[in-house]
């Protein structure tokens, strides 16, 4: 969606209720504008992505003050966590973010299946459905329906 249907956002919404969808994804970018606030005032659930680094962790920072201001739920995924059982950069990483919200679980690893999922057009669960990348993001997925509302979960049953 450009930034010239943003100020539509809750319009747009609204009619594809209206249609029968039931779930509307938007990626948006880390960067905070009018356009993003309105977007912000839109959503129902932010998944905030961040990889068990203090960078990332840190550039998040923005993002969640936006979602507290507007007084939006939001869930981190930590992402891209290394498969290494006793690296503690990710159990850290967890921790901390527990301390700032609400944490999805499990951890996303860093997998080549993600990658070659991209490469391949399509999502992790579609190019290697038994694979352990695919479980992790079934298991996400169950962890949000879990956070939404009744209402929510009524709108994506």
């Amino acid at each position: 969606m450009g930034a010239d249907k943003l100020a539509q956002l809750p319009q747009i919404l609204k009619a594809l209720e209206t249609r029968g969808f039931t779930l509307a994804v938007l990626d948006c970018p880390g960067t905070f504008s009018t356009a993003m606030n309105l977007v912000m005032e839109s959503i129902e659930l932010a998944l905030v992505p961040a990889r068990p680094t203090r960078l990332d962790i840190q550039a998040s920072r923005p993002t969640i003050q936006a979602l507290l201001r507007f007084q939006r739920p939001f869930l981190f995924v930590l992402n891209q966590c290394s498969s290494i059982p006793r690296s503690t950069r990710a159990n850290e990483a967890a921790t901390g973010l527990s301390a700032l919200g609400s944490l999805a679980s499990p951890l996303i690893i860093q997998r080549t299946d993600h990658q070659d999922a991209i490469a391949a057009g399509k999502g992790v669960t579609e190019f290697a459905p038994a694979g352990k990348g695919a479980d992790e993001i079934r298991t996400l997925w169950q962890c949000i329906s879990e956070t939404l509302t009744p209402r929510q979960k009524a709108l994506v049953a």
